[in-house]
């Protein structure tokens, strides 16, 4: 008898999660010789499947703060894939002490509008608010850029940071707020 349908094996899990069989992904994750927890939850936080997360996290006792995936605490992985998966990890005890390690999760957290990891790292970690990247682009900017305006109010309000720091071409967070409708 002929299988219904055919997946290349080595593409077997990104085509459960584009397929969102998420019953089946379940199932396969019970498999102990297939894939490891911590590559599952790895994988579904950079495909951004929260559903799949979500169950990932509940039925099994994983210490969510001490998983790495390719090279980075998972919180750190997840925060610069622009994860939806974040708070879920925050949630389930992944710790924001994780943060501190990753030079761009400052960056990463403002392009994203993560307000307590943003409010971690400045009262906490002590990043500097008003610290830019090469291109001039300060946390306050990239918020700014992407609508997050908590974050920018956070920012100015109680972290203190310039709103009128320009860019290296010029633009400084007020204008790149406007042109972007925000």
């Amino acid at each position: 008898m002929k299988p219904r349908f055919s997946v290349d094996p080595s593409k077997f899990d990104d085509w459960v999660l584009k397929e969102g069989f998420i019953n089946c992904m379940v199932a396969r994750f019970t498999h102990a010789f297939e894939l490891s927890k911590t590559k599952w939850l790895g994988l579904v936080c950079e495909k951004n499947a929260y559903e799949a997360a979500q169950m990932l996290l509940e039925c099994s006792a994983l210490d969510v703060d001490s998983l790495r995936y390719k090279g980075h605490p998972l919180l750190v992985r997840a925060i610069r894939r622009r994860s939806k998966i974040v708070p879920l990890l925050i949630e389930h005890g992944a710790s924001l002490r994780k943060v501190e390690e990753d030079p761009k999760a400052m960056y990463q957290a403002s392009r994203n509008g993560h307000l307590d990891i943003v409010r971690y790292l400045v009262e906490e970690a002590r990043v500097d608010p008003n610290k830019a990247k090469d291109n001039g682009a300060t946390p306050i900017f990239i918020a700014a850029e992407k609508g997050h305006l908590d974050v920018v109010r956070y920012l100015v309000e109680e972290a203190k940071a310039d709103p009128n720091k320009a860019k290296d071409d010029g633009w400084t967070p007020i204008c790149i707020a406007a042109r972007n409708g925000h």
